[in-house]
């Protein structure tokens, strides 16, 4: 009875912080930060890999998932932690100021690496992510860098959580156009780099 809130699509990832009295219904909240209900029934759980834990093999994973829920800010108006990302890359040789809403994926990943006093690649492209460090050992370890390739040619990476089946689970700069938690497909990966 009441009005749509926003569609979800699949493998979005949103936090539950409620359930109905009838237990049918979620409370979700999504990168976006819009809130409402959604059937039980038609989410699925990632349960403890998405999850932060007490002893972080790499450093790098835990500056990120202090930066959780940063999101762009719709509009004229730009959110200054985004830009600080974009300017702890060689973009700030090239611009005065970025918009928040330029790719940013890579410079997240090259501003959180940078906080844990590692070299990093001074990139905002995911190219030169793909030669960063030294390969993952298999099976990938949780905290890689990892880059994916798209079909339609663009580029994007995060650090890898896990995996659930066909797909990695991953945390990462301007996923759904915010530092959030997302689902891809393996096929799409190009890397799993560690330092």
């Amino acid at each position: 009875s009441s009005p749509v809130v926003t569609n979800m699509t699949f493998n979005r990832v949103v936090i539950v912080d409620g359930i109905s009295d009838d237990g049918k219904w979620k409370h979700c909240t999504n990168a976006w930060g819009e809130a409402g209900w959604y059937p039980i029934e038609r989410l699925a759980p990632l349960g403890e890999v998405a999850l932060q834990k007490s002893d972080e093999e790499f450093p790098w994973l835990k500056v990120a998932y202090a930066e959780f829920g940063t999101r762009e800010v719709p509009g004229a108006k730009h959110n200054p932690r985004i830009v600080e990302y974009l300017m702890s890359t060689d973009l700030a040789q090239k611009y005065p100021s970025l918009p928040d809403e330029t790719d940013w994926c890579a410079a997240f990943v090259n501003w959180c690496i940078e906080r844990t006093g590692l070299p990093s690649m001074n990139s905002a492209v995911v190219h030169p992510w793909r030669s960063w460090g030294k390969a993952s050992p298999v099976p990938p370890k949780r905290g890689a860098v990892t880059t994916f390739l798209w079909d339609d040619g663009w580029a994007h990476v995060s650090f890898l959580l896990g995996e659930t089946g066909n797909y990695v689970v991953c945390l990462g700069g301007n996923q759904s156009d915010a530092v959030w938690i997302s689902v891809y497909h393996k096929k799409y990966v190009t890397s799993h780099r560690v330092y």
